[in-house]
């Protein structure tokens, strides 16, 4: 879970209070934050009204505003880089001209509430809170030499990550997609999937839940043809997969996949596919997370009359018409996990 951190000071030569005759409104650069609520400093009134940060005019000044972002560990921390308790005297000065803002805060009752942002050169983040907790959409913003890139999209329901995360890459194209299931209640989550077997590893901490036709399909060796599937991690959170997989006595060496659904045409180019070879039986499979192009491709698999699938390697290919059997399978899954998205957000 994305953990935020705000230390909100103003510096002695760059504080800021002002109230606006016709709202009302009171825009301050100084907050002081005592048991968990914002306060002007020196009063006893929770703070109502917005709270600016204005970055220093060279970034790369230490005393400028210090953002650390760390996608990996998922933690964000903001504040200047210098003791917290400095500069809480301000001096009412207007520092807004020719000031960039780079954090600014919507607060009610000395809680956050509404929309809140951060920028630095490289990034820019906002957040919904609701009372002082997260709710909504977080959204951090890459800033390029070509322009903005979206970089991750986080739904936050009463302070807990849930329904959809997206990781994009720095190139601004997706490559991770998970649900996260928050505090759905477990019986929920039972009904949604009560079309798939659930497999658990107690060991790992984690299940996978896959129609009861692809188990079926396996236990009978039947291996050419399509799969989905999805996995629920310790951290409550849920991927979907899907699998391509060819079963022959000859080598393709598959380095390619095309889809026929009815007059729609997708393809995976240049794919690494784990390969078998167990008493003269070949085994080829390509399983992979489902991005959004996945789940539009399996939709398409489901709703066409026909799909051929065509595994393609250097020199040969082999064609294979998915079964009404899979499409159904394939139908369980997708429904069940689309169903979580929807509880979870």
């Amino acid at each position: 879970m994305l953990v935020v951190t705000t230390l909100i000071v103003g510096c002695e030569n760059q504080s800021y209070l002002s109230k606006d005759d016709k709202t009302q409104q009171v825009t301050t650069s100084i907050l002081d934050i005592r048991n968990g609520f914002a306060y002007l400093p020196k009063t006893e009134e929770p703070f109502t009204g917005k709270f600016v940060y204005y970055c220093q005019n060279d970034t790369s000044d230490k005393n400028s505003l210090f953002l650390k972002i760390d996608l990996t560990h998922e933690e964000i921390t903001i504040g200047p880089d210098k003791n917290e308790n400095e500069g809480l005297k301000g001096s009412g000065e207007d520092i807004s001209a020719n000031k960039k803002v780079c954090i600014e805060e919507n607060y009610s009752n000395g809680k956050r509430n509404g929309l809140s942002t951060t920028l630095n050169e490289n990034y820019k983040s906002s957040y919904n809170y609701k009372n002082g907790v997260l709710n909504g959409l977080y959204e951090l913003i890459c800033l390029t030499d070509t322009g903005e890139k979206e970089c991750s999209v986080i739904n936050y329901k009463d302070g807990v990550a849930s329904g959809i995360t997206k990781n994009y890459k720095n190139e601004g194209d997706l490559w991770f997609v998970s649900i996260n299931l928050g505090n759905t209640p477990e019986n929920d989550i039972s009904v949604a999937t009560k079309k798939l077997f659930r497999d658990e590893d107690k060991i790992e901490n984690h299940s996978w839940y896959k129609d009861y036709g692809f188990m079926l399909r396996d236990i009978q060796g039947k291996e050419t043809g399509i799969s989905a599937y999805m996995g629920r991690g310790k951290d409550n959170s849920i991927v979907l997969r899907y699998k391509f997989q060819y079963k022959d006595k000859e080598w393709l060496f598959i380095n390619s996949i095309i889809i026929a659904a009815d007059n729609e045409r997708f393809e995976k180019q240049n794919i690494t596919s784990k390969t078998e070879n167990n008493y003269s039986v070949i085994k080829e499979w390509y399983d992979i997370l489902a991005l959004d192009e996945d789940l539009k491709i399996m939709k398409a698999i489901i709703n066409s009359k026909e799909t051929t699938i065509r595994f393609k390697g250097n020199t040969a290919y082999s064609d294979y018409v998915v079964t009404t059997e899979e499409k159904a399978a394939l139908k369980n899954v997708v429904e069940a996990y689309e169903t979580l998205l929807t509880l979870s957000s």
